[in-house]
């Protein structure tokens, strides 16, 4: 804020001051100071008149000629200056001259010793651009340079501390549910679709203190904005930690807070006051002023309005774009390659996205899991942009869905689509190694991980960083060391644990290892990927209190286990392992597997004077299969023999995936729930350690009373950021290594 006294011959930047004084005879003379002219100058050019009203708001405080004797303002209003002319010098004066036109004495100057003060205010709005939790020097000089900030609209339908499979992520919701059209801040996940925004009016604030009718307002058209008690260079930590002293009285916490104005529409403009209370800490504290912010409409303005009575004489326009999500990211389908139909196909070739400007070379590519649908993808591929911006990622984000939901819950068909997922990774290879820049990031999650681990190790897939997130993977397919036979492993069917571990299919590839003509040697998840690590930084992200990945303690894994006070979801991996060959609508298969196959030879006996014909089992019991030798399990396998093409010297890379999804069992858990434990040294990190839950947890949900504090499956974007950001923070730092 500046203040400007002018004399009364002057009407500029000078800030020199002269005192007139007036001749004790003569007469008046009709001439106006320099100061005067210059005020009536603009009063007298309509057109720039109307010009400064209609584009700065430019206007008398009461309406009146400030150049009337009669009527003259006290405080006159300009585009981005307010005058102080309460000692009358802006008006018409009458002088005293002291020489008249005919040699006369006049009688001096009347306006002498008169000032008028300009004020102009230096006041702002200022995001925080590189959103690293503070609003510093470097964001003041972006709004400065009138840099755009960009955000999105809240469209979408979050509400408290956590969600269950990502519901409410999906963005451009249209229901009495869609957050933007609530009053308040719906929960800790609603916290992620705000931004902080601070008001820079410390200098406005001590050269306007004590002037009766400023006011300072918040004009907006399509947002609506919540009062903190924030400074600005903690802004970013209502993402991140409790934040009381919200609202207009300082009674509210940052994920309830009310938010303003209440119940206007996106295209109404309305205007919220900042109250006296906290124009008071303000002045007290001027890094204090931080309010946040949501946007309700890709029309969204804000802006700074100080006012003086109910006209503006100073405003300030926050450089804002507003968009939807979807709009910042890329996205790729290939839904396409099993021959179904894309409802949003692939955007991401040729194409500027709405972040592209803040770039730093690097690339995350996300792929989602089992049982996504092409509409939850969407919200499930937005809500992990959201985390990435708010984490200050200047990475492009590459979204890519794929057909990984031909079952349902708890792995209807799940079998189907591990065959899908070796399918997409040619596919998946290909598209990204001919996109995005040298430096790319693979963050996949639960069954993702089948997809790119193929892609790496089968289909030449070259990336920098790869992250396994849940991985729905055997820990067996990258460390040999974990495969265990043993009959007290979890992984064996309880039917078979009396049975010679060589006849289980599982074992079933060893029979062949010393042929190389015969194909048979690689049905088998032992090292399926093991060359993933070599090819790659490999970083395992699991949590040992994933209830998808979860095995159950007693082995008894059948279709309704765990369900009560787990969900259906609980122990889905183990028991679509375990039910392989065991048939079964939902969970199982009928491909080899833990199935019985029953073998027998027939034999002819004399029986009753006649001779017939008698089936004889190669198996008659468990103990038998410790006395048969290899060739009889090739030949005659314990397990289920089909399909025909398990007794073929020669199969396709396909067959041989198909056969892996449905009919072997992996005799390890998986990764997504337990460390690998490579000796040669990757990064494994547990989610469900104290490191990663610094906040506590926030899940509540009373038929989830079971899990409670427990990093479940989906949690990485289920819980709000308030309690996972931690995750997304590792994902930046490794990316950059």
């Amino acid at each position: 804020m500046k203040d400007l006294t002018g004399r009364n011959d002057c009407l500029s930047g000078t800030t020199t001051r002269t005192t007139a004084t007036a001749g004790s005879s003569g007469h008046r003379a009709g001439a106006r100071n320099r100061l005067a002219r210059e005020a009536e100058r603009w009063q007298n050019s309509s057109r720039q008149m109307e010009t400064e009203r209609t584009e700065y708001g430019w206007n008398m405080a009461d309406g009146t000629d400030p150049l009337s004797d009669e009527s003259r303002a006290e405080w006159i209003c300009g585009g981005g200056y307010l005058i102080d002319n309460r000692d009358g010098l802006l008006t018409t004066h009458v002088h005293m001259c002291d020489t008249m036109r005919d040699g006369s004495p006049g009688g001096g100057n009347v306006a002498g010793g008169l000032e008028a003060r300009i004020l102009l205010p230096d006041a702002r709005l200022v995001p925080d651009y590189d959103r690293d939790g503070a609003i510093d020097a470097t964001d003041e000089t972006s709004v400065r340079d009138d840099k755009t900030f960009r955000f999105w609209v809240n469209d979408d339908e979050d509400k408290g501390n956590c969600t269950s499979g990502g519901k409410g992520d999906i963005p451009g919701t249209d229901t009495k549910e869609t957050n933007w059209k609530n009053g308040s801040v719906d929960g800790k996940r609603d916290l992620l679709d705000l931004f902080p925004l601070w008001a820079d009016l410390s200098g406005a604030l001590a050269m306007l203190d004590g002037i009766e009718g400023v006011k300072y307002m918040i004009r907006v058209k399509g947002v609506k904005v919540a009062y903190t008690d924030l400074t600005r260079q903690h802004s970013g930590d209502y993402l991140k930690q409790p934040v009381g002293g919200c609202g207009l009285v300082k009674n509210q916490s940052a994920e309830s807070v009310s938010l303003y104005p209440f119940f206007a529409a996106p295209s109404e403009w309305g205007d919220c006051r900042f109250v006296p209370s906290r124009l008071g800490d303000y002045l007290s504290d001027p890094d204090k002023g931080v309010i946040l912010t949501e946007c309700t409409s890709p029309d969204a303005e804000v802006w700074l309005e100080i006012r003086m009575n109910n006209t503006v004489f100073y405003s300030a326009k926050l450089p804002l774009s507003a968009s939807s999500v979807e709009d910042m990211y890329r996205w790729v389908n290939l839904r396409h390659l099993l021959g179904e139909a894309e409802i949003d196909a692939t955007d991401a070739d040729n194409i500027t996205k709405a972040l592209d400007g803040e770039y730093d070379g690097t690339d995350i590519f996300l792929i989602h899991g089992f049982n996504v649908s092409e509409v939850e993808a969407r919200g499930w591929c937005s809500e992990m942009f959201k985390r990435f911006y708010q984490t200050g990622s200047k990475s492009k984000i590459w979204g890519i869905t794929w057909t990984g939901d031909m079952g349902t819950v708890n792995a209807s068909y799940y079998h189907e689509d591990v065959t899908n997922a070796f399918f997409v990774a040619g596919e998946f290879a290909s598209y990204l190694n001919l996109h995005g820049g040298d430096k790319k990031t693979v963050i996949a999650h639960s069954l993702g991980n089948m997809v790119v681990s193929s892609a790496i190790q089968d289909h030449g897939l070259i990336v920098s960083n790869y992250f396994m997130c849940n991985a729905a993977v055997a820990t067996e397919a990258y460390n040999a060391e974990r495969f265990n036979t043993g009959s007290d492993n979890l992984m064996v069917h309880n039917a078979w644990k009396r049975y010679n571990p060589h006849c289980y299919a599982s074992w079933w590839h060893k029979l062949f290892e010393s042929d190389p003509d015969d194909d048979r040697k690689n049905l088998t998840w032992v090292n399926r990927f093991s060359s993933v690590k070599d090819k790659t930084k490999l970083v395992n992200l699991f949590s040992s209190g994933d209830e998808v990945l979860e095995l159950d303690g007693e082995g008894n894994v059948w279709l309704t286990e765990g369900i009560i006070g787990g969900g259906f979801g609980h122990y889905a991996w183990h028991k679509q392992e375990i039910h392989k060959g065991r048939g079964g609508v939902l969970t199982g298969t009928n491909w080899a597997g833990w199935g019985f196959g029953n073998p027998c030879f027939y034999r002819q006996v004399m029986q009753d004077g006649h001779i017939i014909t008698v089936a004889v089992p190669y198996y008659p019991d468990s103990d038998s299969t410790f006395n048969c030798d290899e060739q009889q399990f090739k030949e005659h396998p314990v397990f289920l023999n089909y399909p025909g093409i398990l007794f073929q010297r020669t199969m396709s890379p396909a067959d041989r995936n198909e056969l892996l999804a449905k009919g072997i069992p992996a005799l390890s858990p998986p990764a997504g729930g337990a460390a690998i434990g490579l000796r040669l040294g990757i990064a494994e990190y547990d989610l469900n350690s104290q490191d990663f839950r610094r906040n506590g947890w926030g899940r509540t949900d009373f038929f989830s009373w079971n899990y409670s504090n427990r990093w479940l499956h989906g949690d990485m974007t289920d819980m709000a950021y308030f309690y996972v950001y931690r995750l997304f923070e590792l994902f930046e730092r490794e990316k950059a290594k």
